[in-house]
This record gives structure tokens, sequence and C-alpha cells, in this order.
């Protein structure tokens, strides 16, 4: 069997921006909505309140993205441990990349030796690394 990624979770505060930010710039498209409630939230994430979850698709990747129904979550900071990027592939990074920064995204180009290392970063902090 072929081992592949099944999806990945984002929990936000502000799953509007998150939205808007993955079907606007990066093309992702809606496959849905529901409300998780908050016994198994509690269960799966230690979180004590019902979730709104959308799903999101782009080909074989899908996002979850929860946002709690009345409870503030603090803010992602870059220097916890846990998580911080997912990786994405792309036809031409470059390209890619020159298009969602036209687009207002902020990218972030490292080089590494003979090649560039391209992040991008959504709304909150969450970073992509970008493949082709």
């Amino acid at each position: 069997m072929k081992q592949t990624c099944n999806h990945i979770g984002l929990i936000t505060g502000n799953a509007d921006i998150l939205v808007k930010f993955y079907t606007k710039k990066i093309g992702f498209k809606e496959s849905g909505n529901r409300l998780i409630p908050a016994s198994l939230m509690k269960q799966l994430f230690g979180l004590t309140c019902e979730c709104q979850m959308t799903k999101l698709v782009l080909g074989e990747i899908v996002l979850e993205i929860f946002n709690p129904v009345g409870s503030d979550i603090s803010l992602r900071r870059e220097d916890t441990s846990g998580l911080n990027h997912w990786g994405l592939n792309v036809l031409d990074k470059e390209s890619f990349c020159r298009d969602l920064a036209n687009k207002g995204v902020e990218i972030i180009k490292a080089p590494n030796k003979d090649r560039y290392i391209y992040f991008i970063k959504d709304p909150e902090g969450n970073r992509i690394e970008v493949f082709d």
C-alpha cells in the first residue's frame, strides 16, 4: 500500500482569514463544513468547546481548518515545539512564489548551496515549504 498524508489540520481563532487565504491565494476549494462536538474536541485535542471544521481540497491535499466556537485560543508562536511547516509540490516553485508575492503573500527565499529554499506563510504564520 502506498503511504500518503491523509490531511493536515489547523486550529485557528479566525477561520475566515485562513479559508480566504487558502482558497483565493493558493487555489484550494471548499469541500464541506461541519460542527465537531465539544466532547470529541476534548478527547482529540484537549479543547473544551465545539469547533466549526471547514474542509479544503487542492488535488490530493486536504486541509481541515478548526475554529473553536465561543472560545479564544492562544496565537501560534514560532519559537515553540511541534508542527512548524508542511510541504507543497508545484510545477514551478519560482513562478508559483512570484505569483503569490504579487498577491501580497509573504515569501521566504533562503539560499542553500546551489539552490534556493522557498517558504510561504499563511496569515497566522503557518509555513508552507514549496517544492517543484
